[in-house]
């Protein structure tokens, strides 16, 4: 019998990228934003509403992400402030946002909050995925995503 060691790292267990079960996991994030977002989980559990079911959602998402170091040259995974480009499956039109905290989202501008149901669906995953879409509804979409484009990383440095 094989065992794997899970790495404690900021209150997290982080599972080796090399293990096969890790290997199977669909979410990669960076540290940075892995702890980003784990702050955010902390706060909005100490509050009542919709957010709490977003926020046990994404606090789901980066307990079971493979964690990447913040210095590797990985692009091909949507990350905070990523540009993303999907589209719908069923053929239309291809939609870009840009990946923010709720704090920085602007619909308006495109800048959708990774706290509603597309931002959950597209946190840490890879180009060319083809994902389900929890929406409000209760109808699941599936989307591709076709591009991520990184931003500057000194423009999304935290203060």
């Amino acid at each position: 019998m094989q065992r794997y060691v899970l790495f404690h790292f900021g209150g997290m267990h982080i599972m080796p990228p090399w293990s096969p079960i890790a290997m199977k996991n669909q979410h990669y994030l960076h540290r940075r934003d892995a702890l980003r977002l784990k702050q955010l989980v902390d706060q909005l559990l100490h509050l009542d509403g919709v957010e709490v079911d977003a926020a046990e959602q994404l606090q789901e998402i980066v307990a079971a992400a493979t964690m990447l170091p913040d210095h590797t040259g990985r692009k091909d995974c949507v990350a905070l402030h990523s540009l993303v480009t999907y589209e719908a499956i069923t053929g239309s039109a291809s939609h870009t946002i840009r990946l923010v905290l709720p704090q920085d989202a602007d619909p308006n501008a495109a800048r959708i909050s990774v706290l509603t149901p597309i931002g959950l669906a597209l946190i840490g995953r890879k180009r060319n995925s083809l994902i389900g879409v929890n929406l409000p509804s209760g109808r699941i979409e599936k989307i591709r995503i076709l591009a991520i484009e990184q931003p500057d990383t000194t423009a999304c440095e935290v203060v």
